[in-house]
C-alpha cells in the first residue's frame, strides 16, 4: 500500500517494473505464475497461482527487495506494515494513517464503526475478494473499538 496516492506517471513506471519483475520471478528455479493489479492509486496486489509452483521464503524475500527498490525509485512508502488504509464511506477518499494515529482517531470518535478499512495481511484470493475491504466493526480493526 502506498503511503501517498500514486500519480499516473508513477503508476506507469510501477507497471513496467512489476511486469519485468514478475516475468522472471522464481521459487527454487521454477517460474512463478503470478500477476498483479494496481488498485485505487494506492495498492499493489500481487497473486501467485500456487497450484503450479508455490512462493517460498527466498521468492518472497526477492519480492520484498524489489518492492523496497521500487519505494526508493518512486519516493513513496509501499512496505510499511504500520499504516492503515480506510475511508469513511464507499465513495469517499482513502486515507492512510499510522496505526497509532488511526487508534487515536477511533478513540476521539473521528472514525466510526461503519468506516471501511483495508486488510493488507490477507493471503489468498478468496480473502481478497471477500475480506480485503470491510466495515471497521467487522474487520481486524474492531479490536480497537
Amino acid at each position: 500500500m502506498a503511503e501517498n496516492p500514486l500519480q499516473e506517471e508513477v503508476l506507469e513506471l510501477a507497471r513496467k517494473a512489476l511486469n519485468s519483475f514478475i516475468s522472471q520471478w522464481q521459487a527454487h528455479g521454477s517460474d512463478l505464475h503470478a500477476g498483479f493489479e494496481l488498485l485505487e492509486s494506492r495498492f499493489i496486489v500481487i497473486c501467485v497461482d500456487e497450484s503450479k509452483a508455490g512462493a517460498s521464503g527466498c521468492s518472497i524475500d526477492s519480492l520484498m527487495r524489489f518492492m523496497q527498490g521500487l519505494e526508493k525509485e518512486i519516493e513513496n512508502l509501499l512496505t510499511n506494515r504500520m499504516l492503515v488504509a480506510w475511508k469513511a464511506t464507499e465513495n469517499s477518499e482513502i486515507k492512510v494513517e499510522k496505526l497509532h494515529q488511526f487508534k487515536m482517531k477511533l478513540k476521539n470518535g473521528e472514525i466510526n464503526s461503519d468506516a471501511l478499512v483495508y486488510d493488507n495481511s490477507i493471503s489468498d484470493l478468496y480473502q481478497f475478494h471477500h475480506q480485503w475491504k470491510r466495515k471497521l466493526k467487522d474487520s481486524w480493526a474492531s479490536k480497537f473499538l
